[in-house]
């Protein structure tokens, strides 16, 4: 009898209590992930709907081609339609013709409560190609929680990154500003549960101030 109480009682211990770890994705051709964008500056307007489909995978990559709707007329280039290359941890290595070496830091598995990277750095060239962008930041994971997004109720970690960012033109003019972004991750799918991201001037201009949430997907 007693053993059959141990079992039942299991099935009552929160998830997040087993799952210790969020372990290295695997997407598979033809899955897929919705997200509304959300403009903070502007009281949570939805400015955006996206849309992510696995295209390829191999030992290496994962490619998703991402499709959107833009929702308003002010400008939005920061949010890049086309073909995205990751890597097996899903960071970014190429954005359609735009390189990222080494990858633009987004994940790293496998991932538990309280883990750390420390200075890491990711180098490509403007969004217009004129120039180079170098980003440097630091990431630390919060501990277990639930949150509820428009495709449901998941047990989450959230990766904190912080940093700075350095611009350089072909012609030689710099400027510097600070990065910030969240990205929410479950073990039930691989798809980004929610997400943030911030990037400002040094002098306190010129913010974007971007979330997304997840409203469907397939695994």
């Amino acid at each position: 009898m007693r053993s059959k109480l141990v079992a039942i009682n299991l099935v009552f211990i929160p998830f997040a209590a087993l799952a210790q770890t969020i372990e290295q994705p695997s997407p598979k051709v033809g899955d897929e992930c919705h997200y509304d964008v959300l403009d903070n500056l502007n009281s949570k307007e939805k400015i955006a709907e996206r849309h992510a489909v696995v295209s390829a995978v191999d030992a290496d990559h994962v490619t998703i081609t991402w499709t959107q709707e833009i929702l308003v007329s002010r400008d939005t280039e920061d949010l890049e339609a086309g073909t995205w290359v990751y890597d097996r941890s899903m960071n970014v290595i190429q954005r359609n013709s735009r390189k990222f070496d080494p990858a633009y830091p987004s994940r790293f598995y496998p991932l538990s409560a309280g883990a750390e990277k420390k200075n890491v750095t990711s180098k490509s060239r403007r969004l217009n190609n004129d120039g180079d962008v170098t980003t440097t930041l630091d990431g630390k994971v919060g501990t277990w929680e639930k949150l509820t997004v428009p495709a449901g109720t998941f047990d989450i970690l959230k990766i904190n990154w912080n940093g700075n960012y350095l611009a350089r033109t072909d012609a030689g003019r710099t400027w510097s500003g600070s990065v910030e972004s969240e990205v929410v991750l479950s073990p039930a799918t691989w798809c980004q549960v929610s997400g943030k991201f911030k990037n400002t001037r040094a002098k306190g201009a010129n913010w974007d101030d971007r979330s997304q949430v997840l409203t469907k997907f397939k695994n």
